[in-house]
């Protein structure tokens, strides 16, 4: 199927910077329109106002959870992949309940991983270990399995790199830390909807994917994922109220 040129592009230069946000698609912004100029109210509320909204976003949770390979239920909406990518690994390593958890990540992670790390080891204790990636950009598998301990509680790689496109091989890197009892966060926002999971259903622990990724808009959708672990338990740090009781509190994100 082709696509008109998008109208955001016709008179401007060349665009190359899908990686970090993309225009969004004429399809995207047609779904959306109902919502942005005829319904409105809260999904939560009883009334039918909040009703039809409601119905539209489950809806919307079940298009993402067949993109990424979930259940509709596991989704977590948050305000951007930033976002996700704190509360994943800040609910871990504070949901652990030990006195120096220790998480693994690698050196070409986002920012959003790296400074979360960072501010885990400083202000709650956190013991890091960052792993160098070889001259492709991947990360070793040996490298990971000799850095793993009985104190690992998290291990964050990313699928696919925004700046160099290196794929890094999740899936055996799941295996490994979930053989040593740790959960696996991996930031899939430039993976999604782009390269197909070659990884089995339950690979990852935590995964988020955002929609300005993807053709559309500036949002963000992030998941939690049991992978044989009570991921979604176990991240549980605050219990607030909301649609994601127990992870993270607001109001339901319409349009969706």
């Amino acid at each position: 199927m082709t696509l008109p040129p998008h109208p955001g592009l016709a008179e401007g230069p060349v665009y190359l910077d899908y990686n970090a946000t993309t225009p969004v698609d004429p399809r995207v912004a047609e779904a959306m329109a109902p919502h942005l100029t005829h319904f409105f109210g809260n999904p939560s509320s009883s009334h039918p106002y909040g009703s039809e909204l409601r119905s539209a976003l489950a809806a919307a949770r079940a298009q993402v959870a067949a993109l990424i390979g979930g259940r509709p239920e596991e989704l977590v909406y948050t305000g951007s992949g930033s976002e996700a990518d704190l509360l994943a690994l800040r609910g871990a390593v504070l949901a652990a309940g030990r006195p120096h958890p220790h998480v693994i990540t690698q050196a070409t992670e986002h920012p959003a991983v790296l400074e979360t790390c960072r501010a885990l080891q400083r202000l709650h204790g956190a013991r890091i270990t960052i792993l160098p990636v070889d001259r492709v950009g991947l990360v070793k598998p040996a490298d990971l399995a000799e850095a793993l301990t009985d104190d690992t509680v998290l291990v964050s790689v990313m699928a696919a790199n925004n700046e160099t496109g290196a794929l890094q091989p999740v899936a055996e890197l799941a295996d490994l830390a979930h053989a040593r009892g740790a959960l696996f966060h991996c930031d899939a926002a430039q993976a999604a909807g782009k390269v197909p999971s070659t990884s089995r259903p339950w690979a990852w622990t935590s995964s988020p994917s955002s929609a300005a990724a993807v053709a559309g808009p500036v949002d963000h959708a992030g998941r939690d994922r049991d992978g044989g672990h009570t991921a979604r338990r176990r991240n549980t740090v605050n219990r607030p109220s909301g649609t994601s009781p127990g992870r993270r509190p607001f109001t339901p994100p319409v349009p969706p």
